[in-house]
């Protein structure tokens, strides 16, 4: 497909034009973090935070599952009352970056691919865009080349946009990123030869950049290496600063652990046979809920009884390493991890990934 122009000054035109159609959103720095904000080109917070796109940096605070699995939504209502995922206004993210693209292939194999298919995700999933952008400025929690990944895309999204110095360059992924630059009134040029080779330029700077950062690869049979780590004084010494705030699992953009727990919603009359009198006593209805759950709490693992298999922090710990570098290998054949180092970010004992795998 071929690429495509568009100025910055015209940025707010082409969004408003979404808008139209779709809840539109971007990364905006506010208080010197990016975070997804809702366009909405008359509240006074969208006018402060556009001029600030935050295309040209790292990913945004917040990872983009929660556009699609929802951190909390109830799936079910008894009794007798058929869960239908509600109707929503299409949503169009602008802004993802790879690392946020390759765990949608982790949420797909979980919530789309087994016996069970997720009708709340599978909606949500269709009626979502995705714009995604260059890494163009990789920062140094970023480990996304340890795990294969380039820092910009070129599939997984419906758009792809590069940030230059006085615009963006767009290339459609997809039938429906096609559509979101062709047509009339629409606010984009055929790219040049010039501009498509400064993008290619940020590209190697940025991958160049990626190898400072993370001038060492991992050893190909991590997944072998960690499923061999039995030591437990090696979790233990690495679980240490750990003070369990889950952060790490709150902020991961593969994480896909849930809860479903029923609460009550009031009550329904009894059905009552033909030709009898109403009777007053209703039936207790109630929702399942589903939530966000993560193995690392103390409780997850709790069983009947009160027995849990792992009840010690160590345990817990290591278990996190197991899911994310060996179980989804053996199962998937790629790690459950997109290396967007949001969790060394957050964590407040200053634990980082690669110095758990470095040494292995």
């Amino acid at each position: 497909m071929p690429f495509f122009f568009l100025a910055k000054d015209k940025v707010d035109a082409w969004a408003a034009r979404l808008a139209e159609e779709y809840s539109v959103y971007f990364p905006a720095r506010i208080e010197n973090q990016v975070h997804f904000h809702k366009f909405n080109l008359t509240d006074e917070a969208n006018r402060a935070a556009r001029p600030a796109w935050a295309l040209e940096g790292i990913r945004a605070v917040e990872p983009v599952k929660a556009f699609l699995f929802a951190a909390r939504e109830t799936v079910a209502s008894f009794p007798n009352q058929d869960r239908v995922p509600e109707k929503q206004r299409k949503q169009i993210i602008i802004g993802a970056k790879n690392c946020d693209l390759m765990p949608l292939r982790v949420h797909q194999k979980v919530f789309l691919e087994r016996e069970f298919v997720d009708p709340c995700y599978k909606q949500r999933l269709s009626e979502t865009v995705i714009v995604s952008a260059d890494c163009p400025k990789p920062e140094s929690s970023c480990l996304c080349n340890l795990l294969g990944l380039s820092p910009y895309a070129e599939a997984g999204s419906d758009l792809n946009l590069s940030a230059l110095e006085d615009g963006y360059l767009l290339e459609p992924l997809s039938v429906v990123g096609r559509d979101l630059v062709f047509g009339r009134d629409k606010p984009f040029r055929p790219a040049t030869d010039v501009e498509v080779d400064a993008r290619d330029r940020f590209r190697r700077e940025a991958v160049a950049k990626l190898k400072e950062i993370n001038p060492r690869p991992w050893r190909k049979d991590l997944p072998d290496a960690i499923e061999q780590k039995k030591d437990e004084k090696f979790w233990r010494d690495a679980a240490r600063d750990c003070v369990e705030c889950y952060g790490c699992l709150t902020t991961c953009p593969t994480c896909f652990c849930y809860l479903l727990y029923d609460q009550k919603n009031g009550g329904v009359e009894k059905p009552q046979a033909a030709g009898r009198k109403p009777q007053a006593e209703p039936v207790q209805a109630f929702d399942r809920v589903k939530v966000w759950d993560a193995c690392y709490y103390q409780g997850y693992a709790r069983v009947g009884g009160g027995a849990n298999v792992r009840p010690k922090l160590w345990e817990r710990f290591r278990n996190r390493f197991h899911c994310k570098w060996m179980n989804c290998c053996r199962d998937w054949e790629f790690h459950s991890c997109s290396g967007c180092g949001r969790c060394s970010q957050v964590c407040m004992g200053k634990i980082d990934i690669r110095g758990v795998l470095g040494v292995l």
